[in-house]
């Protein structure tokens, strides 16, 4: 037996629906009048009225109370944030990731931000025969510690990157070399370059280089790509050359993040990137 909707019979109904979500998503942060939709979705202005009733009532949808324009609801902001939880940054990352291990013969680490650590969410071992595996899926380090922490350091405004390096001051003491104002130097030397380097500052003998990823619109997202590698094989023109081979993977990372939350706010895609943070992929 078919269930039955008041603008139709089966699918109709939810076909309709579903129009006028579109349609609202085309009318952006201007919104959109009933006329408007109506005209958007070649339906009668009764069947529109109904229907933006309904998705109103469902928290879909809502109406401005002095323009009478309608909007694309917060609860699809919710539904939108489960969704990009089930391809979240490590699974939008892993293909390149494991590219870039294959380019480099070394191991390749993804870290996303939380507060004022820098998380390790998913790692791909090259072929190279000494393995360099500084971190597992979930250890946390402290922004500026290593070359991932400190790409995504870099890469935040200078108000932040002072509260984050105040906030970090005592810990760093627990890195040999690192203090404060070293990070304040290996920030400046890093936004020069384009790419963070951690010679051996983390573990001796093994050394890093990371990119952090941005926005299309060039604003952090709070993560990162890098590798590393044992410091003989990490001398300057290798680690021009990848740094160019992981700056081309984090523009690939940023188009397809950009593609899959396209209309969403730059903030609305930094917190769902970072509420999709801490899960391990295989394969």
């Amino acid at each position: 037996m078919t269930d039955k909707t008041s603008d139709g019979v089966g699918n109709q109904g939810l076909e309709r629906a579903c129009s006028v979500l579109w349609a609202l998503r085309k009318g952006g942060v201007q919104g959109l009048r009933l006329i408007d939709v109506a005209r958007a979705t070649d339906l009668s202005k009764a069947t529109t009225h109904r229907l933006l009733a309904s998705l109103v009532q469902a928290g879909l949808v809502e109406q401005d109370e002095e323009t009478a324009s309608f909007y694309l609801g917060f609860d699809l902001y919710v539904l939108g944030s489960g969704a990009i939880n089930r391809f979240g940054i490590a699974e939008i990352a892993h293909e390149s990731m494991k590219r870039i291990a294959q380019q480099t013969d070394d191991s390749a680490f993804l870290t996303v931000r939380a507060g004022y650590d820098a998380v390790c969410v998913d790692r791909v071992e090259g072929g190279f025969p000494i393995k360099v595996l500084t971190l597992d899926v979930g250890d946390r380090r402290p922004l500026g510690a290593g070359a991932n922490g400190m790409a995504l350091l870099a890469s935040l405004p200078d108000e932040e990157t002072q509260l984050v390096v105040a906030n970090n001051g005592e810990r760093f003491k627990n890195y040999p070399g690192l203090s404060a104002s070293r990070v304040y130097e290996e920030i400046e030397a890093t936004r020069r370059r384009g790419y963070a380097i951690n010679n051996g500052g983390v573990i001796q003998g093994m050394s890093a280089v990371a990119v952090p990823i941005l926005t299309m619109a060039g604003r952090p997202s709070h993560a990162s790509i890098g590798i590393a590698a044992v410091t003989d094989r990490m001398q300057p023109e290798r680690i021009a050359t990848i740094a160019q081979w992981l700056q081309a993977e984090a523009t690939r990372i940023s188009e397809r993040i950009a593609k899959m939350t396209e209309g969403m706010s730059e903030i609305a895609t930094e917190r769902l990137i970072a509420s999709a943070a801490g899960r391990r992929v295989t394969g």
